[in-house]
C-alpha cells in the first residue's frame, strides 16, 4: 500500500472482545471506506486536514451510533486507533488508552 503524496497513515484495529459477529463499518467524512470484522485491522491513508471518523456497528441493533471523532491529520504522520465497545457505543481510542479500558459492551 503506497501513500498518496503528503498523506498520513491510518491504522484501526478491531478489539477481539467485541465478539465474532459484530462488524465495524468505518466511515471517514460520512463515506463508508471499510468493514472491519473479527481479527481484522484497517490500514489506509488520509490527506492532510480535518476529517471525521466514525464506526457503524452491525448487525447488532443493540449498539448505539456514537458521534464521530474529529481528527486533524498532518502530513507523514501515523494515526493508530482501536475500535472498542464502551457503554453500548462502538468508539475509537488510541491503543494505549484502549488497553486500560474494560472490554466488550
Amino acid at each position: 500500500m503506497q501513500p498518496v503524496n503528503g498523506a498520513a497513515r491510518l491504522i484501526i484495529r478491531r478489539d477481539p472482545a467485541l465478539g465474532n459477529y459484530l462488524i465495524a463499518h468505518l466511515r471517514i467524512d460520512g463515506v463508508t471506506v471499510a468493514t472491519i470484522g473479527y481479527g481484522r485491522t484497517y490500514e489506509g491513508f488520509l490527506p492532510p486536514g480535518r476529517h471525521v471518523l466514525s464506526l457503524l456497528p452491525t448487525p447488532n441493533p443493540n449498539w448505539r451510533n456514537a458521534p464521530g471523532m474529529i481528527l486533524d491529520v498532518r502530513s507523514g504522520e501515523t494515526y493508530n486507533f482501536t475500535a472498542i465497545g464502551d457503554s453500548g457505543y462502538l468508539i475509537l481510542l488510541p491503543p494505549e488508552v484502549a488497553q486500560e479500558r474494560p472490554r466488550g459492551r
